[in-house]
C-alpha cells in the first residue's frame, strides 16, 4: 500500500520541491478522489503509461520544471480527463 492509502478523501496534493525522481501507479494508489496534483520542480524524467491509473478523478496536474526526456504524449494517458483536452 502507498503512504497515501488512508487519505481516500484527499482531493489536492502538493508534492512540488520534494526531489521526486519518479511517479508510479503504486505511489498514488488509494487516492481515488484526487483531482489536483502538483509535482512541479522535481527531478522526474519519465512518466509510465499507467502512472495515474488509480487516479481517475485527476483533472489538474502541474508537471513543470521537471527533467522529462521526451514530451508527454496525451494518448498515453487517455483514461484521464486531464489529458483529454490538450
Amino acid at each position: 500500500p502507498s503512504d497515501f492509502s488512508n487519505l481516500k478523501q484527499l482531493t489536492s496534493l502538493d508534492l512540488s520541491y520534494t526531489n521526486l525522481d519518479k511517479i508510479n501507479k503504486e505511489m498514488l494508489r488509494g487516492l481515488d478522489n484526487l483531482e489536483e496534483l502538483d509535482i512541479s520542480y522535481n527531478e522526474i524524467n519519465k512518466l509510465d503509461d499507467d502512472s495515474f491509473i488509480y487516479n481517475l478523478a485527476l483533472t489538474q496536474s502541474i508537471l513543470e520544471m521537471n527533467k522529462f526526456d521526451i514530451l508527454i504524449d496525451k494518448d498515453r494517458f487517455k483514461y484521464l480527463k486531464i489529458f483529454r483536452n490538450i
